[in-house]
């Protein structure tokens, strides 16, 4: 099943002030995210939401994502706030680690969680 994963953290902070959050769509118009606190095990979940899409927009923002895979250039990671899309298509995953100067990977990112929650963007301040 095609999919895509949105994931991003705020970066280097203690671990009590440390969030992650998660977004998936499936190919199938199923989405859920995710907010916890915490890093890994110790993670406590502050959101957990679901959703259901048409699976039209689901195909047309992975189209969008093995679009920003063509302009993707390999650069040091520079710290901060971490953002990663993972996107499964035809059977083959594709990692885009995101840096900060990567305005159009921002801008999909954003787009995704807008679809999602139009208030998500605002709620997520802390990651970008």
């Amino acid at each position: 099943m095609d999919s895509i994963k949105i994931t991003g953290n705020n970066g280097s902070v203690p671990d009590n002030y440390f969030k992650q959050f998660e977004l998936i769509f499936h190919s199938d118009g199923k989405s859920t995210f995710k907010l916890t606190n915490g890093r890994d095990e110790d993670a406590a979940e502050v959101i957990s939401e679901s959703k259901q899409f048409q699976p039209k927009e689901i195909e047309k923002m992975i189209h969008e994502a093995e679009r920003l895979q063509l302009t993707k250039v390999d650069k040091p990671n520079v710290g901060g706030p971490q953002k990663k899309i993972v996107f499964h298509a035809d059977n083959k995953e594709t990692v885009l680690e995101i840096q900060p100067t990567e305005i159009e990977a921002l801008r999909f990112i954003n787009q995704c969680l807008s679809l999602f929650n139009s208030g998500l963007p605002n709620r997520l301040v802390d990651f970008f």
